[in-house]
């Protein structure tokens, strides 16, 4: 993986996915510039000064590339890895849960019943279920419970990992709350 930006001369070859590079910025109105156009790349989705390849391809900034710049409020359960959880389970679910349609029927025999109950039968519904919907029915999301800040991020990092097709992970500051050992030791 290689990260290019030409208007401050930044060029840095990733060479495996376990190295921490430092990009040390000593103006504060260039880290401004600087992370306001990363993150505009990156969240926003808009054109930006760095280029980010993978194998001679650039990469999707918004799929590939996650950056926190805060520490205290990122969310593990943002909608683009509650989407994938329920994905990969949806998957394993299917493959693993053989009742499904056992599982349907009943549900579709409780609709039944409570729109009957209601006395107005014109009432529309699917007759069959996706597995994302019954996650969120019950409010299934990964726990968070840490006894530390450094707790939060190895599980953050170990969720995207798993979860995600995301490529380059970006701290802005991280050596204000981190040792720079102290994240990879206990990935």
């Amino acid at each position: 993986m290689k990260i290019k930006n030409i208007d401050f001369d930044v060029d840095i070859d990733v060479l495996d996915n376990h190295n921490i590079y430092e990009l040390v910025v000593e103006n504060p109105i260039t880290m401004t510039k600087i992370i306001y156009g990363l993150v505009r790349q990156i969240v926003d989705g808009q054109e930006g000064q760095f280029i980010i390849t993978n194998k001679n391809k650039e990469i999707r900034y918004e799929k590939e590339v996650e950056i926190i710049i805060d520490y205290f409020g990122f969310d593990i359960n943002n909608k683009k890895i509650i989407n994938k959880l329920y994905a990969k389970l949806g998957e394993i679910a299917d493959e693993k849960i053989e009742e499904k349609s056992d599982i349907n029927s009943k549900i579709i025999k409780v609709l039944d019943e409570v729109t009957t109950a209601l006395g107005y039968t014109d009432v529309e519904y699917e007759l069959d279920f996706k597995w994302a919907d019954i996650f969120k029915v019950y409010g299934l999301e990964i726990m968070e419970e840490y006894s530390s800040l450094l707790e939060k991020m190895i599980t953050y990092i170990k969720v995207l990992s798993n979860l995600t097709d995301t490529k380059l992970l970006i701290l802005i500051n991280a050596k204000s709350y981190f040792e720079n050992q102290n994240i990879f030791e206990k990935i």
